[in-house]
């Protein structure tokens, strides 16, 4: 008791004490100091999306395999990239410039990590429909997670996401190792980070914007992708400003900095890349032709080969 009555009173109380206040204080509460908290990860996978982009693989597989060996169904361009990753990996002078510059060399790149893997099972013209099958996939678990998004329910996810990629023009191009699997993965990846940028400004502008940059390294098109991307991020930005009333043009600015950062470093690189390495081939190539004659049997390898060279080169080599 007596340490009770020596012990003082908290503060506040005193305070109210002397005002004369009848109602005590309420007791104050001890705030623990807050834990960091760990980053969120750029790419969330899920039970839901590791099953069905696992499902999707072996669907686009089938479809793949049936496509080339039971329909005989080969594109000229897929074929191309093939000979392109060839003459990086197993080329008389391999080296990364060889992937050519014809298109943007995402499509290629992968070609050239598969073909290690598929070269010793004499598979070389599988390839190409082997390196779209992933991005297939990809297309499939990213239009459930837009649908997910807009709290769709799970039948009616799976009815459209049937009606979608059963289409015939779809699954062709899909699985017949064009760059349109790939290409259609950057635009729903960013039409989903479209969907949150009134509630995620800075997070979704730079998915958007990651997004339509490695669109750039995939097809041609994406440079028509990241103009209508700049004119949906300053208009966002500027409706959700007019809608809290402010009027901040520096905050439009910086947001349509950060888009286009991304964008231009992807171009500035690809561009460099492109020069030094065409710069370089051409000055090899000019001083073998003026030291080394060319021999009567020598084949001169063309920019697009026709289907049935390239097939025949692939499986060749």
């Amino acid at each position: 008791m007596a340490s009770e009555r020596g012990r003082l009173p908290p503060p506040d109380e005193r305070i109210q004490r002397r005002k004369g206040s009848v109602t005590a204080a309420p007791p104050t509460r001890r705030i623990a100091p807050a834990r960091a908290r760990a980053s969120s990860p750029l790419i969330r996978i899920n039970a839901e999306d590791a099953w069905l982009f696992g499902a999707s693989l072996l669907g686009w597989l089938a479809v793949a395999v049936a496509l080339e060996y039971g329909l005989g169904v080969t594109h000229p361009d897929s074929l191309a990239r093939t000979v392109n990753a060839l003459m990086v990996v197993a080329s008389r002078d391999p080296h990364l410039g060889a992937i050519g510059f014809v298109w943007p060399p995402i499509p290629t790149l992968v070609r050239v990590a598969l073909l290690p893997l598929f070269r010793p099972l004499r598979l070389t013209e599988f390839v190409g429909a082997a390196a779209s099958i992933p991005f297939a996939a990809g297309c499939v678990v990213m239009l459930n997670r837009i649908l997910r998004d807009f709290h769709i329910e799970g039948r009616a996810r799976a009815a459209w996401l049937a009606l979608t990629f059963a289409n015939p023009l779809v699954a062709l191009h899909f699985a017949n190792g064009t760059a349109e699997s790939a290409f259609a993965l950057c635009l729903l990846i960013g039409l989903r980070a479209v969907t949150q940028l009134n509630n995620q400004p800075t997070g979704a502008t730079m998915r958007l914007s990651i997004a339509i940059a490695l669109s750039l390294w995939v097809r041609y098109e994406g440079v028509a992708l990241a103009a209508v991307g700049l004119v949906t991020v300053v208009l966002a930005e500027w409706a959700r400003k007019r809608a809290h009333r402010t009027e901040e043009r520096e905050r439009v600015a910086s947001m349509a900095v950060l888009y286009l950062a991304p964008i231009v470093t992807v171009i500035a690189i690809w561009l460099s890349f492109s020069s030094r390495a065409t710069r370089s081939s051409s000055t090899g190539a000019s001083t073998a032709s003026r030291t080394r004659p060319r021999s009567p049997g020598t084949i001169r390898r063309t920019s697009s080969p026709s289907p049935t060279g390239a097939r025949s080169a692939a499986s060749a080599m």
